[in-house]
């Protein structure tokens, strides 16, 4: 793959990402913030439709207003990154949550044969927290 074709498939990943942001706060970890700044920065997903765009942390509370949320983040979601999604949302009015991964699932588990099964129990995780409000 040449620098052309390298920077092409981000430029179609950035795409896919910003068909999601659309009336909801977005939330970046540190390299997915920086592969953003290379590519567009956040001007782009703000004319996109974002709310708002802010660190991944858990010490931000959005407007109560906002019911989407949208986590963009290059970490594997291992125990501290559902530590910091959960409480995100469990401080927030959210009825919408995406999550978008850069990694691959087999990244996302200490468990080699559980790699199948790892975003389904993700997802189910992430919908109790969401009912469970």
């Amino acid at each position: 793959m040449n620098v052309k074709q390298f920077i092409n498939s981000i430029e179609q990943l950035w795409m896919e990402v910003l068909k999601n942001v659309r009336d909801s706060i977005v939330f970046m970890d540190d390299p997915s913030a920086e592969c953003l700044h290379w590519h567009g920065g956040l001007k782009r997903i703000l004319d996109s439709g974002a709310i708002s765009v802010e660190n991944f942390s858990p010490f931000v509370k959005a407007d109560s207003k906002i019911k989407k949320v949208v986590f963009v983040l290059m970490s594997p979601l291992a125990e501290e990154t559902w530590k910091t999604i959960a409480i995100i949302i469990r401080a927030n009015n959210f009825k919408n949550c995406i999550i978008i991964s850069s990694l691959p699932s087999k990244c996302h588990s200490d468990a080699p044969d559980s790699a199948n099964q790892i975003f389904m129990a993700l997802e189910n995780r992430l919908c109790n927290w969401l009912q469970s409000k």
